[in-house]
C-alpha cells in the first residue's frame, strides 16, 4: 500500500468532513502546510509521543524573520539544516514558532497512555515541559489538574495535555497532527491499532480542516518496520482503508508482540500469514527479515529484506536513523557502529553522527572522548553561527564538568557573544564564571540574564546563583535582597527550588 507525499485534494475521510491531508517525512513540514493554508489562532490536536516545541535554535533574529512570514515560501528560509538540526524550526521545535505566531492558538497535546510512566500526571507535566522550553513563572503557575488531564497556558496560550481517552469533546474545527511515533509502546512495538485511536478522536465531535502525518523514520523516531502504520493512518483519514487492511494491522500487532516476547517462529507464522491479505507488504517482508535474523537464517533474512526495498525504496535502512533508534534505546554500542556506517554511507551526515557520538560518549560517563570528538566540530565552516553558539555551549559544560574550567570559559563566553540576547546562555556563563571565583564578571553576566526575561522560571536559579555571588564577595546586604526577589517569584512556594526547576 503506497501513497504519494505531500498534499492530497480534499476528500471524504474518518471525519466525514473534506479536509487536505498532508503525508510527509519530517514533522515540521506541518507548520509551512498550515502557512500555506493561512490558518490564524486555530486549534491544534497534535498526538504525538514528542511536544515539538523546543525553544532551542532560535536566536532573536530568527524569531523576529519567522514572525514576518506571510507565505510558506517565506518561511523555508528559516527552516533547520535536516543534518544539523540545531538552528531553524525542524521536527523537534516546529510548534513553538507555530504557537508564537498565533497560527496555533490553543494547543492539545495527546501523549499515549505509557509515557507519564504511572507518575502523577501533573507533576510530570511540570517537568516534561521544562525538557522543551524555558517554561514561563506564569506558565508553570498556571497548570493544574482537570478530569484525569492537565490544564493552563503554554507560551501565554490556552494548552492541555491528556491520553486520547480524556480529550474533551470540542465541536468544532481542528488541526489534526499526527506523529506516527504516537502508536509506539515504550517497549518499540505498536499499543493500539490506529484505526481505534481514530474513532475515540471522531467521537471527541473534531472536525479537522487540515490533517498532518508524519512518518518520523528520519531521526529514528519510528523504527523502520512500523512505517505501514503511517500508511494504515493516512488511508483511514483518506477513507481508503479496508476492513481486511484493519484486520491484517492488527495480526502483524499481534506478531510484533510475539516476536518482543522472543517466540520469534509464532510470530514468522503470522507474518507470512498476514501476507496473504496483500496489505503492507513491504513492512511485513522486512518484519519477517528481523525474525529470520533472530533464528540465525541470515540468507533468508537477506532475501526479505531484499523483497521489503524492491517494493518501496523507503524500506532501504539509512544508517543513521539506525543509529538513531540505537541511541534512543541506550544502546552505547550499536549506537556507535552505526553511526560510524553513518559516515562511510554519507559524508555529509558525518557532522551530525559526530555529535550524536559524543552525546552516546557523554551518557556513557566517557566524557573525554565526547569532548575530543565536539572540539573538532565547533569551527566546522558549515555550521550556522547558531550551531556554533549552541554546541559551544554543550562543549563547555562538557569541559566544565571535567576539571577543564578555563577552556570551558573560552567557549561559554564565544557562545554568551554570538547570541547576547540568549538568557541562558549568560545564565551558564555566570555561574561557571561564579565557581571560578570570577565575581565581578560572574555577577554582569548573571544580572544580564535576568533582565533579558525575568519571568522565565529558570530564573529563579540565576537569583540564587548571583546571591551566592555576592555572598562570595561579601556583599551580604546585596545578596539578601537578590533571594528576597527570588521568594517573589517562586510560584508555588516551594521550599526546595532546585525540586522545582530541572533545566539547567
Amino acid at each position: 500500500m503506497r501513497f504519494p507525499e505531500g498534499p492530497t485534494p480534499p476528500s471524504a475521510n474518518l471525519f466525514k468532513v473534506s479536509a487536505p491531508v498532508f503525508v510527509m517525512e519530517d514533522h515540521c513540514d506541518a507548520y509551512p502546510a498550515w502557512k500555506g493554508l493561512a490558518f490564524q489562532e486555530a486549534v491544534c490536536v497534535h498526538l504525538d509521543a514528542h511536544l515539538d516545541l523546543s525553544d532551542e535554535g532560535f536566536p532573536r533574529e530568527t524569531v523576529e524573520g519567522i514572525l514576518a512570514c506571510k507565505t510558506a515560501d517565506d518561511l523555508h528560509r528559516f527552516r533547520s539544516n535536516p543534518r544539523l538540526p540545531w538552528g531553524g524550526f525542524h521536527a523537534g521545535n516546529y510548534l513553538y514558532p507555530a504557537v508564537l505566531d498565533d497560527t496555533v492558538r490553543t494547543l492539545y497535546w495527546v501523549v499515549p497512555p505509557w509515557l507519564p510512566q504511572g507518575r502523577d500526571l501533573l507533576a510530570w507535566t511540570r517537568d516534561e515541559l521544562q525538557k522543551w522550553y524555558d517554561v514561563t513563572l506564569d506558565d508553570y503557575a498556571s497548570l493544574r489538574t482537570v478530569d484525569g488531564r492537565v490544564e493552563g497556558r503554554l507560551l501565554g496560550r490556552p494548552f492541555t495535555l491528556c491520553t486520547v481517552d480524556r480529550l474533551p469533546t470540542l465541536g468544532g474545527p481542528v488541526l489534526l497532527d499526527i506523529d506516527v511515533d504516537y502508536f509506539l509502546d515504550a517497549d518499540d512495538t505498536i499499543f493500539e491499532a490506529p484505526d481505534r485511536i481514530l474513532e475515540i478522536l471522531q467521537r471527541k465531535a473534531l472536525v479537522p480542516e487540515s490533517i498532518t502525518v508524519s512518518y518520523s523514520v528520519n531521526g529514528g523516531y519510528l523504527p523502520l518496520e512500523h512505517r505501514y502504520v503511517g500508511d494504515l493512518v493516512v488511508a483511514l483519514t483518506r477513507g481508503e482503508a479496508t476492513e481486511d487492511s484493519l484486520r491484517a494491522a492488527r495480526r502483524i500487532i499481534a506478531a510484533d508482540r510475539l516476536r518482543a516476547r522472543g517466540a520469534s517462529s509464532e510470530a514468522l507464522a503470522e507474518y507470512f500469514a498476514a501476507m496473504g491479505a496483500g496489505y503492507f507488504l513491504p513492512s511485513l517482508h522486512f518484519k519477517i527479515s528481523r525474525a529470520l535474523l533472530d533464528e540465525g537464517r541470515f540468507d533468508e533474512a537477506t532475501r526479505h529484506a531484499g523483497e521489503a526495498a524492491a517494493l518501496d525504496a523507503h524500506y532501504r535502512p539509512r544508517a543513521l536513523d539506525v543509529a538513531f533508534v540505537h541511541f534512543r534505546r541506550k544502546n552505547h554500542a550499536a549506537t556507535l557502529e552505526w553511526l560510524r556506517r553513518a559516515c562511510d554511507e554519507d559524508s555529509l551526515d558525518a557532522p551530525l553522527a559526530r555529535y550524536i557520538e559524543g552525546l552516546s560518549h557523554m551518557r556513557a560517563g566517557d566524557y573525554p572522548s565526547a569532548i575530543a570528538l565536539w572540539q573538532g566540530l565547533v569551527d566546522e565552516p558549515t555550521f550556522r553561527a547558531s550551531e556554533q553558539a549552541y554546541l559551544r555551549v554543550v562543549l563547555g559544560r562538557a569541559l566544565y564538568r571535567e576539571g577543564r574550567s578555563g577552556e570551558a570559559l573560552t567557549h561559554l563566553r564565544k557562545a554568551a557573544q554570538m547570541e547576547p540576547h540568549n538568557a541562558l546562555y549568560q545564565q551558564h556563563l555566570g555561574d561557571a564564571l561564579g565557581h571560578e571565583g570570577l565575581l565581578d564578571e560572574a555577577a554582569r553576566h548573571l544580572r544580564k540574564a535576568i533582565s533579558l526575561d525575568d519571568r522565565r522560571l529558570s530564573v529563579l536559579d540565576a537569583h540564587r546563583m548571583l546571591a551566592e555571588v555576592y555572598d562570595a564577595g561579601g556583599k551580604r546586604l546585596m545578596a539578601d535582597a537578590e533571594r528576597r526577589r527570588l521568594i517573589t517569584k517562586d510560584v508555588l512556594g516551594t521550599a526546595s527550588l532546585e525540586s522545582m526547576v530541572k533545566r539547567k
